[in-house]
């Protein structure tokens, strides 16, 4: 009897047969390993949750004015979400006030010199009683002091006027320099370069009455050592004769210091760089001391702040390990540690409660941030940490 050959199977039906029986299988399994994955990236409940801080800085004046445009016929004003630089000035204050002071400051140095000249009129008279008398050369020396005084007054006023000018044109030319150098079109460059050289000139005359400034304070100085020299009876009696104009010259420089600070505080800088997140007073409009005329926001933030919760029941530490993420689904967990630990208990931010009806109270601790971690301040972030470290 012949023996029956077996009829091998097809081979499409052994394919039929592997994807009928084996690869819902595996299709499970591999599904299974994607679960377990994506739960290990993303399905572990945070601890907490935290917030990267956010700088807001409120800009105000130091002194009450009315703010002017910064050149606003050549450029624009400032807008919302424009960006400044540490330092940059955003803001400036009429300077009209300050420069009648020191034309007042001018017209009472020049009511002095009067006086200095009545006092040299006695003093010659004087003179010519007692030709050789030492007192002569006392009175004389003690108004040539305060002449030089009021020398140094004059010099200090002239300074002064001028640096407010020089300050402006350098708003100027630090406004229009872009403008000639990125669109030469926009701006005529020989207005730029007489602008630069009304700079220069202010520059060299402060220059010049600086140097002059220096001379006369050290003729003064070597004046009143002469002065030193004569007896005190003396010195006493040429003190009696030139204390009234003494006494204005005491108020006058009084009030050039007052000036000097009055002059700083008209210009107002950015403290930090950052963008304008909001805009309170405009040019043209009257501001007081202490009153914001602007936001500026940062652009980064410098830790995490979040709270442990007092039923939590741990105690957290300096370099205490976390893991970090933004509060939404697909991204990805960065590891850090704790920076420092506050030193009360507070109520939690709304921000960062569970339930915003129910309020809580937990300990602040500050997280840094990680340098892969890309996000604004402001952005709501979960920490996640293996809180049985830190019992």
């Amino acid at each position: 009897m012949v023996r029956s050959q077996r009829i091998r199977t097809p081979l499409s039906h052994r394919w039929q047969r592997f994807r009928y029986q084996v690869v819902p299988y595996l299709a499970f399994a591999c599904r299974l390993v994607v679960v377990a994955l994506l739960w290990r990236e993303q399905g572990r409940l945070p601890n907490a949750t935290g917030i990267i801080e956010a700088v807001r800085i409120d800009v105000a004046t130091a002194t009450d004015g009315i703010l002017v445009g910064l050149e606003s016929s050549i450029t624009r004003p400032w807008s919302l979400f424009d960006r400044v630089e540490a330092g940059q000035v955003i803001a400036r204050l009429d300077d009209a006030s300050l420069i009648a002071a020191t034309k007042t400051l001018e017209s009472e140095s020049a009511r002095i010199r009067k006086k200095l000249v009545a006092a040299q009129a006695e003093i010659s008279f004087g003179d010519a009683q007692q030709e050789y008398n030492r007192s002569r050369k006392a009175n004389r020396l003690a108004w040539q002091i305060e002449r030089h005084r009021l020398n140094v007054l004059d010099r200090q006023v002239q300074i002064d006027i001028d640096q407010v000018n020089l300050q402006r044109r350098k708003e100027v030319i630090e406004i229009i320099t872009p403008l000639v150098n990125d669109e030469p079109n926009s701006f005529p460059r020989l207005e730029f370069i007489e602008e630069q050289l009304r700079r220069d000139r202010v520059a060299k005359r402060i220059e010049d009455n600086q140097k002059a400034l220096k001379e006369a304070k050290a003729q003064s100085h070597a004046a009143e050592e002469r002065l030193r020299q004569y007896p005190t009876p003396l010195q006493a009696e040429v003190a009696a004769l030139l204390a009234p104009i003494r006494a204005a010259l005491d108020v006058q420089e009084a009030r050039m210091n007052q000036l000097c600070v009055e002059s700083q505080s008209l210009i107002v800088r950015a403290p930090m760089s950052g963008t304008i997140a909001a805009i309170y007073r405009w040019p043209g409009q009257a501001v007081v001391a202490g009153a914001p005329i602007m936001t500026i926001a940062s652009d980064h933030g410098r830790y995490i702040v979040s709270y442990v919760r007092q039923q939590q029941r741990i105690t957290p530490h300096a370099g205490m390990p976390v893991d970090v993420r933004i509060a939404s689904v697909g991204h990805k967990s960065f590891a850090t540690t704790i920076g420092r630990i506050g030193p009360q208990v507070e109520l939690i931010p709304i921000e960062q409660l569970r339930d915003p009806k129910t309020p809580e109270w937990g300990l602040p601790i500050q997280i840094l941030i990680p340098e892969a971690l890309s996000a604004r301040p402001g952005t709501r972030v979960e920490v996640t940490c293996d809180w049985s470290k830190g019992e």
